[in-house]
């Protein structure tokens, strides 16, 4: 019962906790019995026991993975056993696993998991995307290849490149991504999808080149229809006695002027039309970056702003 209770300690110790808990039971035996018998049946049975614990009954009960990084078992390991002694090397790696837990768990500790974790710090999509940022195709290109080998072409595509793709375009919609370094990212991505055609190429599927390029055509006209008008947008505002309206499209801003006095606002053809802004023989529509359910509401809006100046 002692040994095993001991045993069972050892086993949070990491690399050499099994080792240890073997040690003392082996000496014990060569002590205490004459002969080898004793030792051999001792030494026996934590070769098989061993085996048997680590390899199938503790990944069943616990599962495959305590979520640690092998670095951060052997630092906190280091660290505990230095502060506490035998005490720390035993509870090293359980503080370990509940600091990774809080990390997962708690947004503001999130860099514990980042730190001690074996995840990586990327999601897929975002590896794809901030290599193709970095104008590495290369790397881009041989992680899409490793996970193709767990997955199909199209489900790749579906759910790593487009989505990569997607923060490419709301990076650019804030402005955080300027026009060459989008033109770069889709010369990266014409070098990876080109390369995954070719890697299909050499293991007897030729189809999949055009169809990659094809698809990259498309891709590039998008972007190209995208970046024109990723900046488009309406400006309404009220400057004294007028109501100022400013319409960006394709890089062309066009600015209307109308008296508030003499200004009408309301749908042009019924609700969830656009908003018809007239007065003083000329018209403009808004509204055209607003959900047609909410294009009512900014109506009103826009008249209670002209009611109260």
């Amino acid at each position: 019962l002692l040994w095993g209770v001991f045993s069972a300690l050892m086993r949070f110790v990491p690399y050499i906790g099994a080792f240890i808990s073997g040690i003392l039971p082996v000496a014990l035996a060569a002590a205490v019995d004459p002969g080898w018998s004793m030792v051999i049946a001792t030494a026996a049975l934590f070769l098989i026991a061993e085996p048997i614990f680590g390899q199938v009954i503790e990944p069943l009960l616990y599962g495959h993975s305590t979520g640690l990084s092998p670095f951060a078992v052997i630092v906190s390991t280091l660290f505990w056993g230095f502060l506490w002694g035998p005490i720390g090397l035993i509870l090293a790696t359980p503080f370990t696993v509940c600091l990774v837990v809080l990390g997962r768990h708690v947004d503001s500790l999130e860099f514990l998991d980042i730190l001690l974790g074996d995840r990586p710090p990327l999601t897929p999509v975002e590896n794809f995307y901030q290599r193709m940022l970095a104008g590495d195709p290369d790397e881009a290109r041989d992680l899409g290849e490793a996970m193709l080998k767990e997955r199909s072409l199209s489900s790749y595509y579906d759910e790593v490149a487009l989505k990569g793709l997607q923060l490419a375009a709301n990076d650019y919609a804030r402005g955080v991504v300027t026009p060459a370094q989008l033109a770069w990212l889709y010369l990266s991505l014409c070098a990876v999808s080109l390369g995954i055609a070719g890697f299909f190429w050499s293991q007897g599927a030729p189809l999949v080149m055009p169809f990659a390029l094809l698809e990259l055509l498309v891709v590039g006209a998008a972007f190209s229809v995208y970046a024109r008008h990723a900046a488009d947008g309406e400006r309404i505002v009220l400057q004294g006695g007028h109501l100022v309206v400013e319409l960006e499209s394709a890089g062309r801003l066009e600015r209307a002027e109308f008296n508030r006095q003499w200004v009408r606002v309301e749908p042009r053809h019924g609700d969830g039309s656009l908003i018809e802004v007239s007065g003083q023989g000329r018209s403009v529509r808004v509204g055209r970056h607003v959900r047609p359910e909410l294009r009512p509401a900014l109506a009103r809006e826009i008249r209670h702003a002209l009611r109260g100046c």
